[in-house]
């Protein structure tokens, strides 16, 4: 349930920070406000002016956009924008203007204003400046001028450039953020909880899979909030080579945790050793790779390395949950959650590298897979760690109790029994313990057969645990022999709760199918005052039980009489 409610509660947040403008046309008639009446772009060569730009949109050498999402994939030339804004105002209005995603290098944008061209320079190629917001991109704040106006904008980068393209008054931006940084909050606390979860799974049981996936967990985080730009704006503000390698380094290591989460998983060392050798191969061609790339500082070969890594590994992790799909117990929740996080990746993979029109939610696919897969998965382990636990207090109970008469074990009898025993010696307490045995039992196993005997052991247990305290131990010792360990008793006491068992079990014939099968029991009592330690009790009690046999069974000794005599 908690599961769930964390799956709709993301992907809420997820399509509430989506703008509501996604898919939409421009509108070319001027409005009330100003408004984005057309974009034109070029793709160009690296050493192009603002004036060369200029002149190929004069030619109309630019292709038009038909949406304000522009992508352009990995390692496209330069890119020069053109934007046309009208403000049918009769004064300047301030406008936000919203024009690539954080990841762009270098982005300058140009505004003809006072007689003059303006530059305002963005990217994460520097040092975050007004012009860097985390969660929504690069933005600008600008002044419109009654009319027409146009702005060019020229971009660069080795990573994918998108631009998703959009003007905000004040109060539409102040709106947008807070629903994009809401959203952001939402899912990264979701994924911390399922991180501590998961790490809390592998302290307690040592489960590795769990370990494993808070880290593929932890991972995807850190490439989140790298291509969101809160990397870069809180943890390594001063370093733009740190911004630069960051995401493309926790990809290929979120690969890597999702192979080795899957090997766990999927118990791939030992069911099919010839897959788990390659899987590790492939694990350090990815560690390889990346370390060598970013020695080498190649961003461009790393974009393409880092992108068909976790791509690749994503469907590998899919081929090995169908190789084991009838072997592993939860491989369909596990091949679900592998499909959710392909699928959303192939989405993403596709608007990055431009094969796609851009779109926002396309866009956000992997975002939307992996917050799919992390619950399907977070279900998995829980499954797995209820069965663990089952088992656990399953071992827990068979260590501890007898399983035909439900009473304890010796072991944990005794265990028991001497904690008891020191308490009662410290604080000067009485402390008595009672061994009884059912009077010729092995007649009754030759006579009605072994299950009869087994029912009269299970009758007695009742009988016993039904006429004693709640803080009374009581144990079946062996064979058809039982005890009960009596805490702040007295022996006179003990002899009277035995005497008062004696007539119980006498009287309580055991009914099984036709026959009617009469039992007694004889009785062997020592107390604390005989010995302060359990294994002299148990001899002392089991010579006086060895006694009342002796004198005719169906008695408790010493007896009542004899006590009195004393």
């Amino acid at each position: 349930m908690i599961a769930r409610g964390f799956f709709l509660l993301s992907l809420l947040a997820l399509f509430y920070a989506l703008p509501s403008c996604a898919g939409s046309e421009f509108v070319a008639a001027p409005t009330v406000a100003p408004a984005i009446t057309g974009i034109d772009f070029l793709r160009t060569p690296a050493n192009w002016t603002l004036a060369q730009a200029q002149q190929h949109f004069a030619e109309s050498q630019g292709h038009k956009a038909k949406r304000p999402f522009l992508n352009f994939g990995i390692n496209s030339k330069p890119v020069w924008v053109r934007i046309a804004i009208t403000n049918p105002l009769a004064s300047p209005v301030a406008r936000r203007l919203t024009t690539g995603g954080i990841w762009i290098e270098h982005q300058d944008l140009y505004q003809f204003a006072q007689g003059q061209w303006q530059v305002f320079k963005a990217g994460d190629a520097l040092l975050p400046n007004r012009h860097f917001l985390p969660g929504v991109g690069l933005v600008f704040h600008l002044t419109l001028p009654p009319g027409p106006s146009t702005l060019y904008i020229r971009s660069q980068a080795s990573d994918p450039i998108t631009m998703p393209i959009s003007l905000a008054s004040s109060v539409q931006a102040t709106h947008a953020d807070l629903k994009a940084h809401l959203a952001f909050g939402l899912l990264y606390g979701m994924l911390l909880v399922l991180i501590g979860y998961n790490v809390m799974l592998y302290l307690v049981f040592k489960q590795q899979s769990a370990l494993f996936y808070s880290l593929y967990i932890g991972c995807f985080l850190m490439i989140n909030t790298g291509y969101n730009g809160f990397g870069y704006q809180w943890l390594y503000p001063h370093s733009p080579l740190t911004q630069a390698y960051m995401t493309l380094l926790f990809m290929v290591v979120h690969g890597i945790s999702g192979a080795l989460f899957a090997i766990s998983f999927l118990s791939l060392k030992r069911r099919r050793p010839t897959t788990y050798r390659w899987l590790l191969a492939y694990i350090a061609l990815g560690a390889v790779g990346i370390t060598t790339l970013i020695i080498m500082q190649n961003q461009l070969i790393a974009d393409f390395f880092a992108f068909s890594y976790l791509s690749a590994m994503t469907v590998i992790m899919l081929l090995v949950g169908v190789m084991n799909f009838r072997h592993v117990s939860g491989t369909g929740y596990y091949l679900l959650a592998v499909s959710a996080s392909m699928t959303g990746m192939l989405s993403t993979s596709l608007s990055v590298w431009g094969l796609v029109p851009f779109t926002y939610i396309g866009y956000h696919g992997a975002a939307m897979g992996v917050v799919c897969e992390a619950i399907l998965l977070a279900m998995i382990l829980a499954k797995n760690l209820k069965v663990i636990e089952s088992d656990r207090l399953r071992a827990r109970y068979l260590s501890e109790y007898d399983p035909l008469t439900n009473l304890l074990n010796r072991r944990a009898f005794t265990e028991l029994g001497n904690h008891l025993l020191v308490s009662a010696s410290r604080k000067a307490r009485p402390l008595s313990l009672l061994l009884l045995d059912i009077d010729y039992f092995k007649s009754v196993n030759d006579r009605f057969g072994h299950q009869v005997g087994d029912q009269a052991l299970v009758h007695i247990a009742k009988l016993l645990t039904a006429n004693v305290r709640e803080n009374d131990l009581v144990v079946r010792w062996g064979g058809e022999e039982l005890a009960l360990l009596l805490p702040g008793t007295t022996s006179e006491q003990a002899i009277q709760l035995a005497e008062s068992l004696r007539r119980v079990i006498e009287q309580s014939p055991l009914q099984a199918g036709d026959n009617t099968v009469r039992l007694t029991a004889s009785f062997g009592i020592a107390s604390i005052t005989d010995s302060d330690k359990l294994e002299s009790l148990f001899r002392i009690a089991d010579e006086r039980l060895y006694n009342a046999k002796a004198k005719g069974r169906n008695r408790v000794e010493p007896s009542a009489a004899a006590l009195l005599s004393n």
